[in-house]
Order: C-alpha cells, then sequence, then structure tokens
C-alpha cells in the first residue's frame, strides 16, 4: 500500500505500525525529529516540542504559517546553540 501511496505522490503514507495513514514527512525532517526527541529530555520545551508544534501549525486543520516558522527557527536555534553538538545541520 506504502508503495502504491508513494508512486501516486500522495500525501498519506501508511504508518510504522501499518496500522493508519498519515501524513507524508520528508524523510530528512523526520530523521531531525527523531534525533532531537531523543537528544533533548532536560529542557523544559525541547527541540522535539518544537518542530512537533511546528510541523502541527504547518500542516494542521487551521494552519498558522507565522507561527510554524518561529517554531521551525527555535528548534534549530535549539540544535545549534550546543543543544546537539553532535549533529550536523
Amino acid at each position: 500500500m506504502d508503495g502504491i501511496l508513494h508512486k501516486g505522490d500522495s500525501a498519506s503514507a501508511v504508518s510504522e505500525d501499518c496500522n493508519s495513514l498519515e501524513l507524508r514527512i520528508d524523510e530528512t525532517l523526520h530523521a531531525a525529529y527523531g534525533k532531537a526527541e531523543k537528544a533533548g529530555a532536560s529542557q523544559a520545551q525541547t527541540v522535539a516540542d518544537h518542530l512537533r508544534t511546528a510541523f502541527s501549525e504547518a500542516y494542521g486543520l487551521k494552519p498558522g504559517p507565522s507561527v510554524a516558522y518561529a517554531h521551525a527557527i527555535t528548534a534549530v536555534e535549539g540544535l545549534r546553540g550546543g543543544f546537539c553538538n553532535n549533529l550536523e545541520l
């Protein structure tokens, strides 16, 4: 099913647990999100939280592009500010 969705340039993809469909996101964004989520448990609002909010604001039912942009920038600044020194952007 996922192959058919991918070949058809669908915005949807099969979820990792194969129980539902989810919005397809860029693999680079998905990898960065996973690294940020693993690395950021010590801060009040982690980079992963900012990425999650940015994604929700960009692709949610009521998109907020300005809010999405602000959270995406905050996430990148968190990564560059020594939060994940070993992560290459």
